[in-house]
């Protein structure tokens, strides 16, 4: 959970990343998200409906100092690419991806150039809920995991996810979902 003071603000309000236009598409929000992580046997013990298995996960980092990114989206693609090899899954595997984007052009562009190139010739549809809803800071990669998780009732279309959530620091950590094999 975030909670947006006046402080927090502040420190937004002085990055040099919101300067003149640069910001103007990006919202901050308030946000609160509770996913429950456990094991499947624990689960299955107390007779709770499993949603989602949680596959694989991937961090890596520009290193380049908080509201610097890599302009190529390396750092994003690495920890994509290593969340994948965790779940042993192929870009081609998935249904769909959760980006971080949330209207800041300096690092959804990296972000989007990233998962272009991890997609290639099989893209898959790319969703950044946080461009309507606005950026819950600490709660994004959390409410993308449970929109994602969520949304295959929704929509039908169950298929493993991956969910990118990155700090302005150009930390990048992606996770990777698929639906319960067992309900």
């Amino acid at each position: 959970m975030d909670d947006l003071s006046a402080t927090v603000l502040d420190f937004y309000d002085a990055l040099p990343l919101f300067r003149g236009s640069a910001g103007r598409g990006y919202t901050l929000a308030d946000g609160g998200v509770a996913l429950l992580l456990e094991r499947a046997s624990a689960a299955r013990a107390r007779g709770a409906r499993v949603l989602a298995e949680f596959v694989g996960h991937g961090t890596a980092s520009d290193a380049l100092g908080v509201g610097r990114w890599d302009v190529h989206g390396a750092g994003v693609e690495r920890a994509m690419r290593h969340a994948l090899a965790d779940s042993h899954l192929a870009a081609g595997d998935l249904e769909s991806v959760w980006a971080n984007a949330a209207g800041l052009a300096a690092v959804d562009r990296p972000e989007a150039r990233a998962i272009g190139r991890l997609t290639g010739d099989s893209p898959r549809p790319v969703h950044a809920p946080k461009r309507v809803l606005g950026e819950p800071v600490g709660a994004g990669a959390q409410l993308a995991a449970a929109l994602a998780i969520t949304g295959w009732r929704r929509t039908g279309a169950a298929g493993p996810v991956l969910v990118n959530s990155s700090s302005l620091g150009g930390t990048h950590i992606s996770l990777v979902f698929r639906p319960a094999t067992e309900n």
